[in-house]
This record gives structure tokens, sequence and C-alpha cells, in this order.
């Protein structure tokens, strides 16, 4: 069986007041050809790196994708002091 190819990618923060500043998502091309999308993960690219990595080992079922993006972000945040 082919995996889900996760991947690191970037745009720009449309949020007032952070316009314009990089951020830093995630990409995964499904078997069946869809393309699913998380643009806006982390402002730091090796954070954002971490998901991809766990994702990719992990080869979660697509309906969890959003669940586990969501967590991520809440799993960094609780790190940060």
């Amino acid at each position: 069986m082919e995996e889900e190819q996760w991947e690191l990618i970037q745009s720009t923060c449309t949020t007032p007041g952070a316009e314009g500043l990089p951020v830093y998502g995630v990409r995964v091309r499904c078997r069946d050809g869809r393309v699913w999308t998380w643009s806006d993960v982390d402002v730091d690219a090796a954070v954002v790196r971490r998901l991809v990595a766990r994702l990719q080992r992990a080869q979660p079922e697509r309906c969890h994708y959003a669940e586990l993006v969501t967590d991520y972000i809440e799993e960094v945040a609780g790190t940060v002091l």
C-alpha cells in the first residue's frame, strides 16, 4: 500500500497585526489524489517539521487530520512559557 505524503508548506499570515509574516503548515497528498492542507500551524518551521514527521510515520485516517493538527497546536502552545 502506498503511503500518503505529508509535507511542510509556507504561507503568509493574514491575521490583523501580523499580516505578511511567514507561517508554516502541513499538506498531505492522499492516495486517491486529494490534497488536504492546514496552512497556519506555527511561525517556526522546525515545530511544523516535527508534526510532518509524526504524521508521516503515523499515516492517520483522513477523518482524524484536523483533530491531530489541532491537538499538536495545543500541545506546542502548552510548552511555551
